[in-house]
């Protein structure tokens, strides 16, 4: 549960999500560092949004070398 005064810090790569689930208004404040390359990792699905591009994929396991030979 949040009550008032909470605070939370997200480090990159955590999945994070807020919910309000009751009956009253929820204000929130976001402070954020957003540098210019992100990687977003969707944890229900296993998308990633790469930024820049925003490019939202489905990665592949490959091989550190394949197709640099």
């Amino acid at each position: 549960p949040i009550n008032a005064g909470d605070h939370f810090i997200c480090v990159p790569g955590e999945a994070h999500q807020i919910v309000n689930n009751s009956e009253n208004d929820l204000t929130y404040y976001l402070i954020a560092d957003h540098h210019k390359a992100d990687t977003t990792t969707y944890p229900k699905t296993g998308k990633q949004m790469l930024k820049p591009g925003n490019a939202c994929i489905y990665p592949k396991e490959a091989d550190y070398y394949e197709g640099e030979e």
